[in-house]
């Protein structure tokens, strides 16, 4: 060896085939980047799906009231609505569990009509039409035509005749399922419904509120 050269010393080599121990450690660490992407990715669509709702909500859900139908004061409306009819009105008094959706005085055919339309919070629909000098088939052009009829009294009175009308039988009895009628000396009453206890309840709350009306 000539007395110039030196002599350097060996490095040791640097082996790429890694351990085991460094496969499992480098997976594990592959599938830990994976699961943090993924719960990022959820958190995303999470706050893009409740931002959706939030939108959904105020754009449909919390629309001014002016979308839903607001109840009637019958009561208000019978009183600006007395001073021209041709007899005193029947305005029932009833409880909260009642509403009205509808309350006019119109000119019909077979004569002019106060009709009231009440809901009760159990689904209940009733109608009250008071018919001033009714001419031709009044009965059957509020209710429809068909049904058994029977004549009943209500509690409260033996005397009071009624005219009981089941169309619950009929193809479509519409909201006229049941109906009282009577003759009164405030016109021709009639109480139509979808259910023959609402109907009984405010046939028998109008006998109660106007006992001198009864011939």
């Amino acid at each position: 060896m000539p007395a110039s050269a030196s002599i350097r010393p060996e490095k040791p080599r640097m082996s790429n085939q890694e351990t085991p121990e460094e496969a499992r450690a480098r997976k594990e660490e592959a599938k830990r980047l994976r699961r943090q992407r993924q719960n990022i990715r959820n958190l995303v669509a999470s706050i893009g799906a409740s931002l959706g709702i939030v939108v959904f909500l105020v754009l449909v859900v919390a629309r001014p009231d002016e979308t839903i139908p607001q109840p009637i004061d019958y009561e208000a409306v019978a009183s600006q609505a007395a001073p021209s009819a041709p007899a005193d009105l029947i305005v029932p008094d009833l409880d909260d569990t009642w509403s009205s959706n509808r309350a006019t005085i119109s000119d019909e055919t077979f004569g002019q009509m106060w009709a009231i339309g009440l809901i009760s919070t159990t689904g209940d629909y009733v109608e009250i039409a008071q018919v001033f000098s009714p001419s031709g088939d009044a009965l059957t052009e509020i209710i429809g035509p068909g049904g058994d009829q029977s004549e009943t009294t209500l509690a409260g009175s033996d005397t009071i005749r009624w005219t009981l009308i089941d169309r619950s039988g009929v193809s479509d009895p519409g909201n006229a399922s049941y109906a009282l009628t009577a003759d009164t000396t405030m016109g021709l009453v009639v109480v139509s419904g979808t259910t023959e206890s609402g109907v009984l309840f405010i046939a028998s709350t109008i006998q109660r509120g106007y006992p001198a009306i009864w011939p």
